[in-house]
């Protein structure tokens, strides 16, 4: 299988090998929402403290509220935020203190790229009854929950994916591991994020800043993870839409796709191919105006199923033309 829609890294990240990129910025910001949330906690804390004076009766009503479900449910989810907050920049490799603050001499990393046959097989994703495992053996079934992304935080990882399907992943960290990381900043055919707990996919998006991939990319994706056998129940959320989805069919519905149309996308990798000449010696033709996008029998007006088309255009030794997505704006 190879894929023909690509992207390429945005030129924006040109030179980033050996680099900390937008490592301190990125940081920072995580940095400056875990010390709001620590703050937040502290205020609540406070705000529940014994009077120093007052009736017995007034601290007989402090315990009483401290007690309250009110109370108790407000600190809880504040210590919540925090430990996400906390997690979430400790995951991207900063070291931080009990108060947010990070240590930066500490939290000194550059950019690196997998470009050994080695290094990438270890990032490989492996597939074996519909469910995700780290080794090709498919003994230890992928997690994701110790694992993180810039964007959607905690429990997520970034992927790409090859222009020949093989899927790899990886643990993100802002100025060390990035989606360009894992196939050494060549061109992919699909990339993002995705969650994964205990070899069962729940998860998927086409969040990647280095690759900025397309609908068509995202498509090819699912169509890789439907051929390795992964059931299509996973959620799935696009980008920049934001817009999230209960199933990969509630996507496609949506997005007006079905298999017919990746089908078609494959087969306009050989438009240069299918002049009137070309697909005449078969009795086909290119669809009217009226018609919808694809080929037809020239006799009865009939579709022709475009894998059909395509295998035909293949044994003449037609080959297909790839599209990468340019990364000039990027």
């Amino acid at each position: 299988m190879i894929y023909r829609y690509l992207s390429e890294v945005g030129n924006n990240y040109d030179g980033e090998v050996g680099t900390s990129g937008v490592r301190e910025s990125v940081l920072g910001s995580l940095e400056n929402k875990l010390k709001l949330a620590i703050l937040d906690l502290k205020k609540e804390r406070d705000s529940v403290k014994a009077p120093a004076s007052g009736s017995f009766q007034d601290r007989v009503q402090f315990f009483q509220n401290r007690a309250s479900n009110a109370n108790s449910a407000k600190i809880k989810e504040l210590e919540v935020k925090v430990a996400l907050r906390r997690d979430w920049l400790v995951l991207q490799g900063a070291v931080a203190d009990s108060e947010g603050n990070v240590n930066w001499d500490r939290t000194r990393r550059v950019v690196e790229y997998d470009s050994t046959y080695q290094k990438i097989g270890m990032t490989m994703v492996h597939f074996a009854g519909g469910r995700l495992f780290q080794d090709q053996a498919c003994t230890r079934p992928l997690d994701t929950k110790h694992m993180v992304t810039a964007f959607s935080g905690p429990g997520k990882a970034i992927y790409v994916m090859g222009r020949t399907g093989n899927i790899h992943l990886s643990s993100h960290s802002v100025g060390y591991r990035h989606h360009s990381s894992l196939l050494a900043g060549t061109s992919v055919a699909g990339a993002g994020e995705l969650q994964v707990e205990d070899g069962r996919l729940k998860w998927i998006s086409n969040k990647s800043g280095h690759y900025a991939p397309s609908v068509v990319h995202l498509v090819q994706t699912l169509h890789q993870l439907q051929k390795r056998g992964v059931p299509m129940f996973f959620r799935v959320k696009l980008v920049p839409d934001n817009q999230e989805y209960a199933t990969v069919g509630e996507f496609l519905d949506k997005m007006e796709l079905g298999e017919q149309d990746y089908e078609l996308a494959k087969l306009t990798a050989y438009m240069q191919h299918m002049d009137e000449a070309t697909l005449g010696e078969n009795g086909w033709r290119w669809r009217n105006e009226n018609e919808r996008a694809g080929v037809y029998t020239i006799d009865a007006s009939l579709p022709v199923p475009h894998k059909q088309v395509r295998q035909w255009l293949k044994s003449k030794g037609f080959r297909a033309a790839t599209e990468v997505q340019l990364g000039e704006l990027r």
